[in-house]
């Protein structure tokens, strides 16, 4: 009599594991909006809130699909809004030299949420003394123009 060859539980769990990050997502980068940058067109704040008020977190998942999770929330943490965004631009983003000087690289990206694209480009930060990436709405015309982004209402080029 052949006794059949079982694997071992671990790798029945391991599969398991495994196939739960296919179906829920992979996140593969997470990136803050700078502080002093504005709220995208998609979200709205409430009454009496600010733009100092609120964290915008963006989540970019590569698994099942490649999309970005956004979450606007207060400091303390609430959650105000959430949204998926889809990302337009691949092949990590767009660059442009810089208009002003020529000699740096910029790096753009285009979101959309609900069909309504939004520019962001991606600028180092610095957080809890460590060099990272922020992302920041682009509300340069040129620039917008040049990848097919409109200017929105309240929407203004940095003074």
């Amino acid at each position: 009599m052949t006794k059949l060859c079982r694997p071992p539980r671990f790798l029945a769990g391991g599969a398991l594991l495994a196939l739960v990050a296919v179906f829920s997502g992979c996140a593969e980068s997470n990136f803050d909006l700078a502080e002093d940058s504005r709220v995208p067109v998609w979200f709205k704040l409430p009454d009496g809130t600010t733009r100092a008020d609120v964290r915008l977190s963006a989540t970019y998942y590569i698994v099942p699909y490649e999309h970005v999770a956004l979450e606007l929330s207060r400091k303390s943490g609430k959650v105000i809004a959430k949204a998926t965004g889809h990302i337009v631009s691949t092949s990590g983003g767009i660059t442009f030299p810089d208009l002003m000087t020529g000699d740096r690289r910029r790096m753009f990206q285009v979101i959309t949420v609900g069909g309504t694209p939004e520019l962001f480009e991606y600028q180092p930060a610095f957080v809890d003394g460590y060099r990272t990436m922020a992302l920041q709405v682009c509300d340069e015309p040129e620039i917008r123009a040049r990848v097919g982004v409109p200017m929105y209402e309240g929407s203004h080029a940095p003074h």
